[in-house]
């Protein structure tokens, strides 16, 4: 909230703001109360569009009672939810125990809430992974008829994050693999009716992602594709990252150096 406050009064003005993203999953960690302050803060510091879309990444297995509601009050129109895979050896693999039905109940809130879009997210290349493991996930995925799906290969990078050591090499797949994989599940997404939008996404055909790429409007950044065209994008919190017409701006990433800085 300091830091809004701050970039407000650099701005010097109102600025219109057309879309506003919660991301990284953390959102899910927010109480209500915290929800409803930040949701204030927002409309105090920017001059926000009746038609904006207003995004949360949500994790489903960690949500307290009432965060829902409280970003449904401050006007979210999507929720993007990670599903990575259903399967348990997998989901064991990684430390993401997320059930099939857990998720499932979330969706139904956010839909009884009137949440108008819903995206999910799967990962292909994971540790146990086989094609007939990924299908299965991905008819899970199809059932609970997202509007979006982001289709993406894990990356294993344990030089870069130490967690991932724990996770035995052999038990990867290999680069043909990896690809069988995501060609398998961009087919099955294919044939129940989705449709490809540039190299990892597929959105129902009437979903703006989809009617943009179809009409040469589709857009990227390094958040991915977007129908929005502005130039500016104003990124909050610890890691963040900014872009504006002539640079790219990145907070801290450690959370105790961002709040020292603010």
């Amino acid at each position: 909230i300091a830091e809004i406050e701050q970039v407000a009064a650099r701005i010097g003005h109102k600025a219109q703001v057309a879309q506003i993203h919660f991301g990284g999953g953390s959102p899910s960690m927010l109480l209500a109360e915290d929800v409803l302050r930040l949701g204030v803060a927002l409309e105090a510091a920017f001059r926000i569009r009746y038609d904006a879309e207003i995004s949360v990444e949500l994790d489903p297995a960690a949500l307290p009672e009432g965060t829902l509601a409280a970003f449904k009050f401050i006007g979210m129109t999507r929720a993007s939810l990670g599903v990575q895979d259903f399967a348990p050896k997998v989901q064991e693999a990684i430390n993401r125990p997320q059930s099939y039905e857990d998720t499932t109940a979330v969706i139904a809130e956010l839909r009884a809430l009137g949440v108008r879009s819903l995206n999910l997210d799967a990962l292909y290349g994971l540790p146990y992974q086989t094609v007939q493991t990924l299908e299965t996930t991905i008819d899970q995925v199809i059932r609970l008829a997202p509007d979006r799906i982001a289709l993406f290969g894990y990356a294993h990078v344990p030089w870069m994050k130490p967690h991932q050591k724990l996770i035995p090499e052999q038990a990867l797949p290999n680069p043909l693999e990896r690809y069988e994989q995501a060609q398998a599940a961009a087919d099955r997404l294919i044939g129940a009716g989705y449709v490809s939008v540039g190299i990892d996404h597929f959105a129902k055909w009437d979903d703006t992602l989809a009617l943009a790429a179809s009409t040469g409007q589709l857009h990227r950044n390094f958040q991915g594709y977007t129908t929005d065209p502005c130039q500016t994008l104003i990124g909050l919190g610890a890691s963040a990252i900014s872009r504006f017409p002539g640079a790219f701006v990145q907070n801290e990433v450690a959370t105790a150096n961002w709040r020292t800085r603010i």
